[in-house]
């Protein structure tokens, strides 16, 4: 396959309005081609993010296109290349290889994105977005403890879950914003207006198991690598569904955080 027909596959599956829009809302940079390599591809290696770790197992692995969730993060200070960016460019560019990223756009995405899809998975119906678009929300069907949707996480997750609530209670509204997701003042107000009663992200702050307490809401961190695994491998499942000719390979560089 040629790298034009998949850079085309790619802004067709994120939508090319929906894609420019965050293009220009993400400051992180990474929302589409990043670096072009070869132009004939035929093995693409999927990954939350790329480090000198993915690349090196994507080399050993044969590979010509990565595709990322947090792709290569070219903001530094006062113009200089740090070590570590140094490293990444000098495997990506000696070896030829394509990069793509979708940060924003993975994470926001109405169909594609991690939040929605983790809200089908648990069974919740989506009402819209929250978090300044980042995140959703959405209602069960009927409520359910706290406790059985603590252990559907871990499962999903396949990472421990922290859990700020009693676990008896019940819970019909949840939103969800994957990864870094911690709420700012403004958005817990939010929260408390749309009636929610289950924030689900990757990592906490110190201040936010009391807060959310207080405002009568449930807090579940579920680990920022593991909440923004599930886009991309949907990601990789449609690929292979739409160029069964292409080899493709998830590269799991475990983080815990």
């Amino acid at each position: 396959m040629k790298l034009q027909k998949l850079e085309q596959f790619l802004k067709n599956y994120w939508g090319k309005d929906f894609l420019t829009k965050w293009q220009k809302k993400d400051d992180h940079g990474a929302n589409g081609l990043q670096v072009g390599g070869r132009e004939n591809i035929k093995k693409i290696a999927f990954g939350v993010s790329c480090n000198a770790d993915f690349l090196h197992h994507a080399l050993h692995d044969e590979v010509d296109t990565c595709i990322f969730h947090h792709g290569l993060d070219t903001r530094f200070p006062q113009m200089l290349m740090p070590e570590y960016l140094r490293k990444r460019f000098k495997l990506i560019l000696e070896n030829n290889l394509n990069i793509f990223g979708y940060h924003g756009a993975m994470d926001a995405h109405p169909k594609h994105g991690h939040n929605t899809l983790i809200l089908k998975e648990l069974g919740v119906k989506i009402l819209g977005p929250v978090m300044d678009e980042w995140g959703y929300y959405g209602v069960l069907p009927s409520p359910r403890k706290l406790i059985a949707i603590g252990n559907q996480c871990r499962r999903l997750f396949d990472h421990e879950v922290f859990v700020e609530g009693n676990p008896d209670r019940k819970i019909k509204r949840v939103a969800v914003c994957s990864g870094g997701g911690i709420p700012g003042r403004e958005e817990v107000v939010n929260f408390v207006t749309k009636k929610i009663d289950l924030y689900i992200t990757g990592v906490i702050s110190e201040s936010r198991p009391h807060m959310f307490s207080e405002m009568g809401m449930a807090y579940f961190a579920c680990g920022h690598y593991a909440t923004e695994k599930i886009g991309v491998l949907e990601l990789e499942k449609q690929i292979k569904k739409t160029f069964p000719e292409i080899k493709t390979v998830f590269i799991d560089i475990n983080n815990p955080i």
